[in-house]
């Protein structure tokens, strides 16, 4: 155990060390005249690189500790977040210079208390309490995938069959889509299908190889892709891929799988920088620095920003029918731009201890970790029928949306409570099967 987590430890520095000194610098000069990068520079500094080395370390207690119980699933999902979010903020603070030296103590904060809860959550030996059961369906992927599939085309067709080939295309149709913004309700189902559904579906088919009905949830998420121009939705399916590559090699051993899953992070850094600067690709370079580093970066600013000046208290998220945002055009917009924001600004849009601190400052920070823990938590309880592959994929798809999302945004459009009952059909169908007939 010793010897897998020096290897473990080491992979990680080496994926910092490539994060900070390969990726970044490079990211830095391609997309540095980006709205988020306002005033900011990288440099580096002796201080805070110390200072983001010792918090790292930091983290690293809480990754290595297994317990008895759900300890593989808890163990590889804090490692998930300590790799997507939390190494990516401490380098983000280590070399942005616009960066104050104190901000790093709020992720570092927010961070330390959901792994603590994590952990502890891991160590539990009750049994997961069903407070809603969903009877069995015959054939529902199949079902679903139909019904989805006609609304996706519907709405296609409603928004004039919009067909996105480029990045660059997707960028001018989600401004295109903004300035002719569709019906609320109609928004959200749509998010649900292109964010959450037709992935989970493309990966449940994927894995029962009905190649047929996963190309038509390939094909289906394309279309609802091509509507808004939501790059990541596409980036999901290959991360199944990806995801299904490691657990067929690491055949069913954990440390392999965490070993595997830390060098495909390492690699993916490289081939990002690789591309860019020998064949001048950037498409890969834009897309995990938006994954990666703008997410922190986006933090921080919030950070400052909402140091100086009043907090959300929910006015942008569940308030909001109650109570008006004290920010013209909302806060996303306002905190790079002001008054002067139209359609076309990048929006600031956060979540996780981003969310936290805009709406409750510290407290906030303090707060969140528990109201996310109690998610997790559900999710991981509701995902244990599950294959290991499905168990990955939906933590990576579950937290991936909460970096970007607000808390109770990420609850209701980010599909958190459609992936719970996803779960739900797919435990009460396996129940059912197993269980003798009379």
């Amino acid at each position: 155990m010793r010897h897998f987590h020096s290897i473990e430890i080491l992979l990680m520095v080496l994926y910092k060390t490539a994060l900070e000194f390969c990726f970044m610098p490079i990211y830095f000069s391609a997309y540095g005249y980006m709205f988020f990068y306002q005033n900011a520079e990288y440099t580096f500094s002796i201080e805070k690189y110390f200072i983001s080395t010792i918090a790292f370390f930091w983290m690293l207690i809480f990754t290595f500790k297994l317990h008895k119980t759900e300890a593989e699933t808890y163990s590889f999902f804090i490692r998930i977040i300590l790799l997507i979010a939390v190494i990516p903020s401490l380098s983000a603070y280590a070399f942005m210079s616009n960066v104050n030296y104190l901000h790093i103590f709020y992720p570092l904060i927010f961070y330390t208390g959901l792994f603590f809860l994590l952990k502890k959550d891991s160590s539990r030996t009750r049994e997961f309490k069903e407070l809603i059961t969903i009877p069995k369906f015959l054939n529902i992927d199949i079902i679903m995938l139909i019904v989805c599939g006609l609304i996706s085309v519907a709405i296609w067709i409603l928004m004039d069959r919009p067909i996105v080939t480029t990045f660059d295309d997707a960028v001018e149709q989600r401004l295109a889509l903004r300035a002719e913004a569709m019906p609320k309700l109609l928004s959200y189902i749509h998010t649900f299908l292109g964010g959450v559904v037709f992935p989970y579906l493309f990966a449940k088919f994927i894995e029962k190889r009905k190649m047929i009905l996963s190309l038509l949830s390939l094909v289906f998420g394309y279309m609802a892709f091509s509507v808004n121009g939501m790059k990541t939705w596409i980036f999901l399916y290959a991360l199944f891929l990806l995801v299904l590559v490691v657990k067929r090699i690491d055949k069913g051993d954990f440390k392999l799988r965490c070993i595997y899953s830390e060098l495909a992070c390492i690699a993916i850094v490289l081939v990002c920088v690789l591309a860019y600067k020998v064949f001048d690709v950037s498409t890969f370079l834009g897309q995990f620095g938006r994954m990666l580093i703008v997410p922190p970066t986006i933090g921080y600013k919030s950070i400052e920003f909402f140091s100086q000046n009043e907090l959300l208290f929910l006015r942008e998220s569940i308030f909001r029918f109650f109570a008006e945002s004290p920010y013209q055009n909302g806060s996303d917009f306002y905190i790079f731009y002001g008054d002067a924001a139209t359609i076309t600004s990048g929006r600031s849009n956060c979540g996780l201890w981003g969310d936290a601190f805009r709406n409750f400052g510290l407290i906030g920070i303090l707060i969140y970790p528990i109201l996310y823990e109690k998610v997790f938590h559900i999710v991981i309880g509701n995902g244990r029928k599950l294959t290991e592959a499905m168990k990955s994929f939906v933590l990576l798809l579950v937290f991936w949306n909460a970096i970007n999302l607000s808390y109770f945004t990420w609850l209701v459009t980010g599909g958190v409570m459609v992936i719970i009952i996803l779960e739900k059909i797919e435990k009460s169908n396996k129940a059912n099967s197993s269980m003798p007939e009379k």
